[in-house]
């Protein structure tokens, strides 16, 4: 038809219709190849890379060094000690019967008439000297010390000397405040503009009490996630992704999500929460209607295809 009204169109006069449908036409054809660029958004969740939870190795009574909110240690330093009555008493019973097992040790290499004895002898002091490192190696571990270089934060409230703990009672987080990783997730249809961006980024926070974070694009997988690491993106708990449980509880993207990561473009020393949710935004590359579809269709040949 159109090449007909082409051939025709020396017999044809203008008129409003004609006018409208040709300017119609132009537009039409104008949306679907001329770049347009637009803005590209993902949810996203801000979390220190580098971050860990300190708990007593065993129960007993809580003794608190001397160590304020966010204040800095280094790998290594003592954070807090625990008393154990029943491990101390546990270490004197076991220094007492080696103390014992080594006198009577000692004797029987002077007595010729035990001289058959000391085998067994030897046996029961080797197994007091083994109990009593054991202990020692247990007691070495009620002082809590940092794994690493970093900040102490979000120490458990209502924390006092003398309070009895137990292993699970968490006392403190240590995080390396430069280790901030943003961890967004974009739709298939994203992707490729996402990496032709430039890399630049900003990190949005839902806490209006946070501050937004400008970005640099790190890596961006090549196959899509399968299964959703992140609870707290999932629409089932709130956040901004589409999911449903399988047959194991795993989170299933109900559409294809590639995980891109993001780093702070300056080194970042602000306090975060355990997660920080939010949105990353960054300014596509222009691009035309016509050639989002043909990477798209590309996109799909190659997951399903499995190249």
């Amino acid at each position: 038809e159109v090449l007909a009204w082409i051939r025709h169109s020396p017999e044809m006069t203008l008129n409003r219709n004609r006018i409208g449908l040709s300017f119609a036409l132009l537009l039409g054809i104008a949306v679907l190849v001329v770049p347009w660029q637009e803005s590209l958004h993902a949810p996203a969740l801000a979390r220190y890379a580098k971050q860990t939870s300190l708990f007593p190795a065993e129960s007993g009574r809580l003794e608190l060094l001397s160590l304020a909110e966010n204040q800095a240690v280094v790998q290594g330093e003592p954070l807090f000690r625990i008393h154990s009555p029943s491990l101390q008493l546990q270490l004197q019973q076991a220094r007492r019967e080696l103390e014992i097992n080594r006198r009577l040790f000692e004797t029987q290499q002077l007595t010729t008439r035990t001289l058959a004895s000391t085998p067994v002898t030897a046996q029961r002091l080797s197994e007091s000297m083994s109990r009593l490192r054991g202990l020692e190696q247990q007691a070495g571990k009620l002082a809590v010390a940092a794994d690493f270089d970093g900040t102490l934060v979000r120490r458990a409230p209502g924390l006092h000397n003398g309070q009895h703990v137990s292993s699970q009672t968490r006392l403190a987080d240590l995080v390396a405040t430069d280790s901030i990783e943003v961890e967004a997730y974009f739709r298939e249809d994203q992707v490729a503009r996402t990496r032709q961006a430039g890399g630049e980024a900003v990190f949005y926070p839902r806490d209006p009490d946070q501050a937004a974070m400008r970005l640099q694009l790190v890596d961006i997988e090549d196959w899509d996630t399968r299964r959703l690491q992140q609870p707290a993106l999932a629409s089932i708990y709130g956040g901004d992704i589409p999911v449903t449980r399988d047959e194991d509880g795993s989170l299933i993207p109900e559409q294809a999500i590639f995980r891109a990561t993001f780093r702070p473009l300056q080194a970042a020393g602000q306090s975060l929460p355990r997660r920080l949710l939010g949105t990353v935004h960054l300014d596509g590359e222009r691009t035309s209607l016509l050639a989002r579809l043909w990477t798209h269709i590309v996109m799909v040949f190659r997951r399903e295809s499995g190249f």
